[in-house]
Order: structure tokens, then sequence, then C-alpha cells
């Protein structure tokens, strides 16, 4: 990703700008209107999906943030049920989650608030901001085969920004 001006192999998604906003697959800010195969409200994510998105470090560049879209409350829901949640606690650590095995994201090497994680997996239904120094800057997306218990789930469409190394 360092300085191609396509998508490498195995990255599906490919940015070269130092900030901006990337979606998984199919990601709207509205919910689904249509009812899933059990008969509830369906999700926006679509199944089996496994893919890097890719951001080209810029120069002097030393890590990337990644965060949910503040206008969005719902910019990062892939796991659970978002008709059961208070959407007030949308996007906060309250419901962020790192239990991770059907549908998740991962940022390498993460770090929230200067706190190395113990995992890089990412889920539920909000995302505290996460930076990461591992280069190249990919954030992995991926979704199982069953979206019918992921209700109102609409994906994720998060902001990135790349952080200039520090001066010495």
């Amino acid at each position: 990703c360092a300085s191609a001006t396509q998508a490498p192999s195995g990255r599906l998604q490919y940015y070269m700008d130092s900030s901006g906003t990337v979606s998984s697959f199919n990601y709207d800010s509205a919910a689904n209107s249509l009812a899933n195969s059990i008969g509830v409200p369906g999700t926006r994510q679509i199944a089996t999906q496994q893919y890097g998105i890719c951001v080209r470090m810029g120069a002097g560049i030393c890590s990337i943030t990644w965060s949910q879209v503040s206008s969005d409350a719902y910019s990062f829901t892939l796991t659970n049920d978002v008709a059961v949640i208070d959407p007030s606690l949308l996007g906060t650590s309250t419901v962020q989650s790192q239990d991770c095995t059907t549908d998740f994201i991962i940022i390498p090497n993460p770090t929230q608030g200067g706190i190395s994680l113990s995992s890089d997996r990412f889920c539920g239904l909000g995302l505290v901001s996460t930076t990461s120094a591992t280069k190249p800057f990919v954030l992995y997306s991926v979704t199982n085969a069953n979206e019918d218990l992921d209700m109102s789930n609409r994906g994720f469409r998060l902001s990135y920004s790349q952080n200039s190394c520090p001066v010495v």
C-alpha cells in the first residue's frame, strides 16, 4: 500500500488521501427496510466477506487513527441487535467489543488513548478512536455467512486520519 497507484492484491478498497472516510460494502446511514429470512429488520452487511482496505501512507507519517463518523451514531454496527440498544450508547466503549467471532474489523496492533490493546479485532455497536502504527495501513473487514442475527446492522463507515511522526 505504501506507494502503489492502484489497490494491491487482496485489497478491495484503496485510498490515497491523508484523511477521509471508508465504508464496508453496502453501508448506508439508513436502516434496511427489508425483513431478513427470519422475518425481522435485516442487516445491510454482505455475508461471507473478507477483504482489506488500504490507505497509502504519506511522507513523514507514523500512524493512522480510525474513528466513527461523528455525525452518524450508526457508523459502526457490525454485531448484535441494533434495535434493542439505547441509541445514546451507540458508538461508545459500552457497546464496543473485542470478543469477535462472526463479523468484525481488524486494526493491527491497536492502541486506544495510548494504551495497547490485547486484541486487534473490533465488533459490536461502537468503535472508540483507535490508532495503529503498523505499516502498511490496512483495515481488514470480515463477515460470516449468517447475517440473520445481526438485526438492523449497517456495517461501518469510519473516518481515518494519518498522524505525523513526532519531532525529536
